[in-house]
């Protein structure tokens, strides 16, 4: 063979090589080799975590060593003069201050009103009712009516007042004497009823009296505070009649 053609065959064979070459590197999946700056970062972050673990174990031993802390018994309090000084409680301070769950609130007026009520209960009585009855009319309703209730026959009065016409029967000065019946009979809540509206109207002529039998029959009926409500407004009242009962009321509760 000439000299040109082994040239040829050569520099065919070199480039068939070549191309194997590149063909196998192609095929193979293996990540290269990292990048030299790679490394020295890494190596960078190795440095600063050693640095981070030594510097968290000196502050830990720092204030861990012993004898970098006084002792207990060498430690002074701020104030000296504290210093054992023993609780002082006075005596004066009421426990339920302290304790207040403790305590319930201070109950109300002391009132046995039942008591009070049947001590100091009796039915109005006025010269002026007494000359209402008429020996000529007794055979009439109201004049019936009137008769039982100065007797006392308080169950009788009652009978007598349902027999009336309407306009005695609404009439405040009739409902007045009626409510003393009912109290006088055991039927509290009837007679509070018509006592309080009576208390409504400033111009009833037995106004002042029904401010007392109302305070009575809260007594009765055991609404302690609405009794002594009434009973001091009584009291403070500027000339009230019933004003000096009321008051003994309340100095004796």
């Amino acid at each position: 063979m000439e000299k040109n053609e082994l040239d040829d065959l050569a520099e065919k064979a070199i480039r068939r090589a070549g191309r194997e070459e590149l063909k196998q590197k192609l095929r193979d999946r293996t990540p290269a080799a990292p990048l030299a700056t790679t490394s020295f970062f890494q190596k960078w972050k190795l440095v600063l975590g050693g640095l981070l673990v030594l510097a968290g174990a000196f502050f830990w031993w720092k204030n861990n060593d012993p004898k970098s802390t006084p002792p207990i018994e060498n430690q002074q309090p701020a104030n000296p003069e504290l210093q054992n000084a023993p609780v002082k409680i006075d005596p004066k301070t009421p426990v339920a201050e302290t304790h207040p769950e403790k305590f319930p609130e201070k109950p109300g007026p002391k009132m046995d009103g039942k008591k009070l009520f049947a001590a100091h209960f009796q039915t109005f009585k006025s010269d002026e009712i007494s000359g209402m009855v008429r020996a000529e009319n007794e055979d009439g309703e109201f004049q019936k009516m009137l008769s039982a209730y100065l007797k006392n026959d308080h169950g009788a009065a009652l009978q007598f007042f349902e027999k009336l016409p309407a306009e005695d029967k609404f009439n405040e000065n009739v409902l007045f004497l009626k409510a003393n019946s009912l109290l006088a009979t055991n039927q509290t809540d009837a007679a509070i009823l018509i006592l309080e509206k009576i208390c409504d109207d400033i111009t009833s002529r037995f106004l002042a009296a029904a401010q007392w039998y109302l305070a009575l029959a809260y007594l009765k009926n055991g609404q302690k505070r609405e009794a002594e409500m009434e009973l001091k407004f009584i009291k403070t009242a500027n000339g009230h009649p019933f004003s000096a009962r009321a008051g003994q009321i309340l100095n004796e509760n």
